[in-house]
Order: C-alpha cells, then sequence, then structure tokens
C-alpha cells in the first residue's frame, strides 16, 4: 500500500513537471517569471533564486502578511524588476536582493520613482543590499562614482550636475505603532548625530520607518557638510502630505564665511533648499513625505534667497550684506512677485548669519519702500548682484524715491 502511494505521488509530481515545464521555458526566454506566493509563503523564511541564480530576493518570516503574487524581470541593461500583486501583504518589510554583477551600488526605482543609490556588498560575484519593499522595486548595479542626478530639468549643465548619494551601512528600522499616531515625534538616532522630528498631523497611521545615512550628494559648487540620510516609510498612506519634518543633522565642521548653507532634497521631485547653521548642527524643515533624501550641504557663494530686513538709516537705495563687498550694486526682487523689485548699494556689514541665518539682506527704509510694506518687518526676497553694463544697474542712482504707498 506504501509503495502504491509513492508511485502515484512520483505520477503526480512529473505530471506537475510537465504541466508547468512550457511555462517557466517561455518565462526564462522572455527573462520574466510570474510566482504565486501562497499561504505556505507565510510565516516563514523565503529565498527566491531565479535566472540561474544570477538574481535572488529574500525576506525573513515576518515580511510576508497575505498571499499575493511577485513578478519577477531581468532587463538587458542588468536591472532586475520585482512587482508584487498586493503591495500591503509585504509593504514596510525588508527584504534582501542580490544580483551577478561587477558593480558596487545599486540605483533603486520605487513604484516608477527614482530613490537615490545604496551601498552594496560584493562577494562571490553577486551584489547585495537589504531595501524597504514596496509594489514595484527595481535596482540596477552601478559603480556609485558614475552616477550623475540633474537637480534642475533633464537638460541641466555640467555645472548643474550632481552626484547622486549613496548609503552606507548605518541604518535603523523601527515599527511606529499608534502611540505614535497624531502626536509630535523626535527620534534622536545615531549616537545623536541625526534627528529626525515631525509634527502632530504627519502620521496617521501605524508603519514602519526606515532611516539610513548617505554620503555624497553634492554638485560642483558644493561640499558635503554632514552624513545625509534617506527615509522611508514602510506605508505611504500613513504619511500625510500636510505634515512637516525638521530634520538636524550634526554637522563635518562650520560653514566658511563666504559658504551658505543648504539641503539637497531627493524625493519625487528633486530640489535645494535653504537649511541654517547654529552651534554644530545643521538644521532645515520640509513638508512630510512618505520617502526621500536628504543631503546637508555647503555651497560656495552668496545667498541668493532669504528674508529681508530694514533699518532707518540713510534714506537712501543701500543696504548691508554679509556676503559681498562695500559698492557692490545688487537687485533685490519679492519672491512672490519678482516683477516688483529695487536695486541697492552695499553700504555697510549685516544682518549676522548666526544670529538670523535666513536673513539674506538687510535694506534701508527707503529701499524697503520700494518693494513692501515697512510694517510686514520682513520679506521674502531673492537678490542678485548687478555689473556696471546691466540696464538695471542704474536704478540704484535714483534718489528720491518715488512716493509709493502701501
Amino acid at each position: 500500500m506504501i509503495s502504491d502511494m509513492r508511485f502515484y505521488k512520483n505520477v503526480l509530481f512529473a505530471a506537475l513537471i510537465l504541466l508547468m515545464s512550457p511555462a517557466i521555458v517561455k518565462a526564462a526566454e522572455a527573462d520574466s517569471i510570474l510566482l504565486t506566493l501562497d499561504s505556505g509563503f507565510l510565516n516563514r523564511p523565503v529565498e527566491l533564486a531565479v535566472f540561474n541564480g544570477d538574481v535572488v530576493i529574500a525576506w525573513d518570516d515576518r515580511a510576508l502578511s497575505a498571499p499575493t503574487t511577485l513578478e519577477i524581470k531581468r532587463l538587458s541593461n542588468g536591472m532586475a524588476q520585482f512587482a508584487f500583486g498586493d503591495a500591503a501583504a509585504i509593504s514596510g518589510s525588508e527584504v534582501t536582493i542580490a544580483l551577478r554583477s561587477d558593480g558596487n551600488a545599486f540605483e533603486v526605482t520605487r513604484d516608477g520613482t527614482a530613490d537615490g543609490v545604496t551601498a552594496a556588498a560584493r562577494a562571490e560575484g553577486m551584489l547585495t543590499s537589504s531595501l524597504i519593499a514596496s509594489a514595484e522595486l527595481a535596482v540596477a548595479p552601478v559603480t556609485s562614482a558614475d552616477v550623475k542626478e540633474a537637480m534642475i530639468g533633464g537638460d541641466a549643465s555640467a555645472d548643474e550636475m550632481i552626484e547622486a548619494p549613496v548609503r552606507t551601512d548605518e541604518t535603523i528600522f523601527l515599527m511606529l505603532d499608534l502611540g505614535f499616531v497624531g502626536r509630535p515625534v523626535s527620534l534622536e538616532v545615531f549616537d545623536g548625530a541625526l534627528t529626525v522630528a515631525w509634527n502632530e498631523e504627519t502620521l496617521v497611521a501605524p508603519t514602519s520607518l526606515r532611516l539610513t545615512r548617505t554620503r555624497g550628494g553634492g554638485g560642483a559648487d558644493q561640499t558635503e557638510a554632514a552624513k545625509g540620510v534617506a527615509i522611508e516609510f514602510g506605508d505611504p498612506n500613513a504619511v500625510s502630505g500636510e505634515g512637516m519634518f525638521t530634520i538636524t543633522h550634526k554637522a563635518d565642521r562650520p560653514p566658511e564665511a563666504s559658504e551658505q548653507t543648504e539641503v539637497n532634497v531627493y524625493s519625487v521631485d528633486s530640489s535645494t533648499a535653504q537649511a541654517s547653521f547654529a552651534g554644530d548642527a545643521i538644521s532645515y524643515t520640509h513638508p512630510a513625505c512618505a520617502g526621500g533624501t536628504f543631503a546637508p550641504m555647503f555651497r560656495d557663494g552668496i545667498m541668493r534667497s532669504g528674508m529681508a530686513s530694514w533699518y532707518a538709516y540713510k534714506d537712501c537705495l543701500c543696504a548691508a550684506s554679509p556676503d559681498v563687498p562695500k559698492g557692490t550694486r545688487m537687485k533685490v526682487s519679492r519672491q512672490d512677485d519678482p516683477s516688483v523689485f529695487t536695486v541697492v548699494t552695499i553700504n555697510d556689514w549685516g544682518p549676522e548669519r548666526d544670529v538670523h541665518p535666513d536673513r539674506v539682506i538687510d535694506l534701508d527704509k527707503v529701499a524697503f519702500s520700494r518693494i513692501g510694506n515697512p510694517r510686514g518687518g520682513v520679506l521674502a526676497v531673492n537678490v542678485d548682484v548687478l555689473s556696471e553694463d546691466d540696464p538695471l544697474y542704474a536704478i540704484g542712482d535714483e534718489l528720491p524715491p518715488p512716493p509709493w504707498k502701501w
């Protein structure tokens, strides 16, 4: 009886192989495999090696929370794509991916959005890294030093190209339960070198959070000011866009007198934002997002945007600046309406950036009145240095100013 049962089992197993073989061969030819992860894959560690072991994805016994499908594709450029049918089944969990490659890092794309470069370990020809899973995750092996990313459009000049930040092996994985929802939170991590905080509007549901320190991410005129951070929440719907992050990094050094402090942000839209330096730390705020990388930088050059204050001094089209020599002529325009501007001559030094890190210029009251109401105290402006052959240069000679009223 036992031998009969073994016979039938063997026949059934052979039939299954015959039924499945054409699909497997076809999938291999197309470099695409569709797997069904049923309840047998739940609550157990899983390691899937496909394409003759050139692509591997693995997770632990806590990762998969429900049955789902997984499609794995291998593209001609060496990229591997992983698409889970039910994002909630593995969202927020950590997976380990290994590719056979000569690279030294992975360029990561998450749900169709570039997510920067992460460090990877090489062993026996395989490049390996751990990542937070998402519905669609793609990794491409790269040489990190060769990866460049434009901060301003796709046709940016060489000076506008910056090196994408590279993730280090310093990472922290946290579970944020109901106790973190609907309240202000401040997390001091990496021995006090980084603080990530958010207000009560940020977290609307329990989720996971992974913080990974990064290096690099600067442009030709930027110098790294501190290690950056990649922030990844497991459930994107748990983070409200109405919330606000406040991030503080311990700086590698204080800025030079001619340097301004800023942060390069890699998220859905890459950008550069103003930051402040105080004591030994760099701080800034940013609208809350489910994922992004923040790289603090010092930029060699003058501060070109910020708040303008005013003082009643000589009743002239003049101003104080800590960035340029006396006698420099500058155009000062409103950030909310750049068509409203004035031209001033720098005749004093100030304001002090260590006291007022967001102050770009201190205008005489007469000059301030050209672009805003002095009763407001300060005004968000942009500033530009003018050369003597600029048609706007002569505006600075105009005195007294017209009797504008606000």
